[in-house]
């Protein structure tokens, strides 16, 4: 791991979702009802992405946001997706993306992203490089995968994130319309999530930068 590559890595979320081309076969990372990058996803939706096909390990929503059937991958079958989207717990600038997980989930979601070759990610925070080489059991995907990584607090919502923010049965996985991630927290309520994490009592996730 090293800081060296920042600059190329850390994007918008609209820029992370323009790094999907059309016609891409598409992986979605997360266990089933959590974790699933849904803000990615609303923001392929926003800009009309197309895809040929939607890979993912367990059943979730992201097809019926797309438009695209989700066609879920048997343990031992090869996967070949041009792009693994991912929601991530931190990474650092570099792209190095960590995740606090059941070795399961953390395994598969490292088989997606080797699969794929390419990854575009979306975090919940930026942590510096120290803190990322001390926590080398969470590397999930190395920062040389990586094609673009954005912030994005809430980025699973309203599907839960162990550790991090509980499920959010009020929402809908639509969400109200918003012309970005920023917009739809304001409108389900910013302060009311952060409310909500706050009473999990998460466990420390290291420096922000």
């Amino acid at each position: 791991m090293t800081g060296q590559r920042s600059t190329e890595r850390l994007v918008s979320l609209a820029e992370a979702a323009r790094a999907v081309p059309d016609g891409a076969v598409v992986a979605i990372g997360g266990p089933a009802q959590a974790r699933r990058p849904l803000a990615l996803v609303r923001a392929l939706a926003r800009q009309g992405t197309r895809l040929s096909r939607l890979l993912a390990r367990t059943d979730g929503p992201e097809g019926d946001l797309l438009g695209v059937p989700l066609e879920l991958m048997p343990d031992g079958e090869a996967l070949h997706a041009d792009v693994l989207l991912l929601h991530a717990d931190a990474a650092t600038l570099a792209g190095d993306l960590l995740l606090v997980a059941d070795p399961d989930e953390w395994y598969a979601d490292r088989l997606l992203g080797a699969g794929a070759g390419r990854v575009i990610a979306t975090v919940e925070q930026l942590v510096s490089p120290a803190t990322a080489l001390g926590r080398p059991r969470d590397l999930v995907v190395p920062g040389e995968h990586v094609v673009a990584l954005a912030h994005t607090p809430f980025g699973a919502h309203p599907l839960a994130f162990a550790g991090r923010y509980p499920a959010d049965p009020q929402a809908t996985v639509e969400g109200p319309e918003a012309e970005d991630h920023w917009a739809y927290l304001d409108a389900i309520g910013y302060a009311r999530l952060v409310r909500r994490a706050t009473e999990l009592d998460a466990p420390s996730r290291g420096e922000s930068e």
